[in-house]
């Protein structure tokens, strides 16, 4: 595909449009063709769940068998948890001769390719390595195995069986093994010249290495990680390397630490889309749980390292009622905000620290922002009885004519009692990336809500470029570049050389190109970063390395994506359709694995979901990608549908919609005098980011604002 002709297909997008559909719900579709329906309760993922004693093995009965199966099996069936289809598509095998064992595991990947799912392959049981061979593969072994000379016909080759299989129609195999020897056959997946991750994206997870496997420990561990989530970790879903460690943790005084494995890029080693189990504790703790802005901090944070630059943040925040952060592009501004959001990460600072946090990225529009805003504070106690207060002060009619902060944020908050010697804090990110109309009513709130008596236990956190920021009459808090100390730090918690500190010192000028220059340095080699110039040159060479490059299938995701913004906005749907006209991935498994490739690049919000959100992590990428085919920005935009009646926040949370916008650009709620639900699809206009809004009967969108390109 050349230039032209990739700028001739993705002129095609314009009639692409998507709705989510509550199960049981009925609604008309949207205005045009090309309407994709999301039904929330389908289920993309299958379970294989294996339980095995062995008749050889007569004096080493596993007592915790059958009973660890089965709960296994159960929480990853469950629709809260590990939401992998119940029977028939997931099967519970209890006691399998090796016919039956080799048919079900068959079988089990025949049905998930032809659903497209993702397929979790566990097995709890006795395993042992051949040690007459030099690779030593591990087998596991079956009721009816041979555990003195394991062959290919007396028990299951793991390794050997898997690379017998075509598993390119899978979307994604997490393969967990709890036997002793596990991590044995971890190694065979990877060296049985099986070139699983050409075919499919794997994430292998193994209980312990060449070692002995006791009581069943890490499989007890796992199923209680899932049934109960971990509230230390705010993270929607958890991966293999946070079951890893919770298993080290919990079984380091009977076995040696679990071995896994993901197929994730650079600092991230596991795919987002390819995890274990919600985090069934995350909503109750964490306030930006289940939506974007969570979304978006997880991704913002990858391997975050506390700063000096934090300490000025949190000090400044510690008496004054309006702080401004500002850096320019990849300073950090986004990612320290972000962080304060994040109990784990600054653990000496109270759980909740930020009541609420935005990205304007993720809610461009005023409205849109102060319905994030209201939707955290939600769970503030106090807080929607002094909503109820504020509003019963005023008529429906005069509702809708207040400005959305006011009538959602400020208005409740001056009534909201805030105990002594506590403080709200509300932070908003990239003011200068809103429109010049839109900051300027922002700022001027802001403003206002800092001289308000009434709001004196509310503070505000704003970072920015610079843009629109001499009014405010708070001197900003100037972000530095990374100093060697703090290089050497972040190094140290990656567990790689400090060597390599004076050559990133010397590279680094922000910490977005110190995150991506580690990336090199892992990905590519240590001598790589010394040949990196710019900002341009690093995602060159880090896009160069990845697969799918020399054939166009990252370009035309990458673009795509960049079409849609930064953060996590843009429906799945959407964009393998999008990509799909333009001669890439034609379906979601190959879509993720380009996704996968791209590791922290991509912001995903309920990853390997039908509800997926993705959108690039940082708006350098965006720009980079959109100029990269024919030297301008790609003409492509989000066109939202409102509706009449506000989703019921429940299924808000469970359905992210991204961005909210009101019918127009006052920041006002709509005739309902409740913000409206836009539903992102691509057209083509002159502006990367042009809003549409669309009334019911409406023809035409009707154009809400329209930030310019540089924005």
């Amino acid at each position: 595909m050349n230039e032209n002709d990739f700028g001739h297909a993705f002129l095609l997008l314009r009639c692409l449009r998507v709705r989510a559909v509550v199960p049981g719900a009925v609604g008309s579709d949207l205005i045009g063709g090309g309407v994709f329906v999301v039904d929330i309760g389908m289920a993309i993922r299958h379970a294989l769940v294996v339980g095995s004693q062995c008749n050889e093995l007569a004096n080493q009965c596993l007592s915790f068998l059958p009973d660890r199966a089965t709960r296994l099996f159960e929480v990853l069936t469950d629709p809260r948890r590990g939401e992998c289809a119940p029977a028939p598509e997931s099967v519970l095998l209890l006691d399998p001769t090796m016919v039956e064992l080799k048919q079900s595991v068959e079988d089990a990947v025949a049905r998930a390719s032809r659903a497209r799912a993702t397929l979790v392959f566990a097995f709890i049981g006795h395993a042992e390595t051949d040690v007459t061979r030099i690779s030593r593969p591990l087998f596991l072994l079956p009721t009816d195995g041979s555990a003195t000379a394991p062959k290919t016909d007396t028990a299951y080759e793991i390794g050997h069986r898997l690379g017998e299989m075509d598993l390119g129609s899978l979307d994604g195999l997490i393969l967990i093994l709890d036997t002793c020897h596990a991590g044995a056959g971890v190694r065979d997946v990877i060296k049985s010249g099986l070139d699983l991750k050409d075919q499919v994206r794997l994430e292998l997870l193994a209980g312990t290495f060449l070692r002995v496997a006791r009581n069943g420990c890490f499989s007890h561990s796992l199923i209680d990680l899932m049934e109960n989530g971990h509230a230390e970790l705010s993270t929607d879903y958890l991966e293999i390397r946070h079951v890893a460690n919770v298993a080290a943790d919990k079984c380091r005084a009977v076995q040696d630490p679990p071995v896994y494995i993901g197929s994730g890029m650079g600092q991230n080693a596991s795919d987002p889309g390819l995890w274990v189990t919600r985090n069934v504790a995350s909503p109750g703790h964490w306030p930006l749980s289940g939506t974007p802005e969570g979304a978006q901090a997880v991704t913002l944070t990858q391997s975050f390292q506390s700063t000096h630059d934090l300490e000025r943040i949190i000090h400044a925040l510690g008496s004054q009622r309006l702080v401004v952060v500002q850096g320019g592009p990849g300073s950090g501004k986004s990612a320290l905000m972000a962080a304060l959001a994040r109990p784990e990460l600054v653990p000496d600072l109270p759980r909740r620290y930020l009541a609420a946090v935005v990205f304007t990225a993720l809610t461009p529009t005023l409205a849109a922002l102060a319905e994030s805003i209201a939707g955290q504070l939600a769970d503030t106690a106090g807080f929607p009885e002094a909503t109820s207060t504020y509003d019963g002060g005023f008529t429906l009619d005069e509702q809708d004519q207040l400005p959305a902060l006011e009538r959602l944020v400020f208005g409740p908050l001056r009534h909201l009692k805030v105990p002594l010697g506590k403080k709200l804090r509300l932070a908003i990110d990239g003011i200068d990336q809103l429109e010049p109309t839109v900051r300027g009513e922002l700022l001027d709130t802001v403003t206002k809500a800092a001289q308000d008596d009434r709001l004196e236990r509310v503070s505000l956190l704003l970072n920015t470029r610079g843009d629109g920021i001499e009014n405010l009459g708070t001197d900003p808090v100037m972000l530095a570049r990374p100093g060697k100390g703090e290089i050497t730090e972040y190094l140290t918690a990656l567990d790689l050389p400090v060597t390599l500190a004076t050559d990133l010192a010397t590279h680094a000028s922000s910490w977005l190109q110190l995150r991506l220059l580690t990336d090199v340095a892992m990905t590519l080699g240590r001598e790589s970063v010394g040949q990196v110039t710019d900002l341009n040159e690093l995602y060159r060479q880090l896009l160069a390395s990845l697969p799918g490059e020399d054939t166009g299938q990252t370009r035309i995701v990458l673009t795509v994506l960049a079409a849609a913004g930064n953060g996590p906005i843009l429906p799945i749907e959407v964009a393998v359709e999008a990509c799909f006209r333009a001669g890439g991935p034609a379906d979601d498994a190959r879509f993720r694995n380009v996704v996968a490739a791209l590791g922290g690049m991509v912001a995903r919000a309920d990853p390997g979901t039908p509800n997926e959100l993705l959108g690039l992590f940082h708006e350098t990428l965006v720009h980079r990608s959109a100029t990269r085919m024919t030297g301008t920005p790609q003409s492509v935009t989000l066109t939202k549908q409102s509706s009449m009646h506000s989703t019921p926040s429940t299924i808000r949370r469970r359905i992210p919609t991204g961005a909210s916008a009101p019918p127009n650009t006052s920041g006002r709620c709509n005739d309902t005098g409740k913000p409206s639900k836009w539903w992102p699809t691509l057209s083509n206009t002159g502006h990367p980011t042009t809003l549409h809004s669309y009334k019911p009967g409406q023809t035409e969108p009707k154009t809400c604002c329209q930030p310019t390109a540089s924005n």
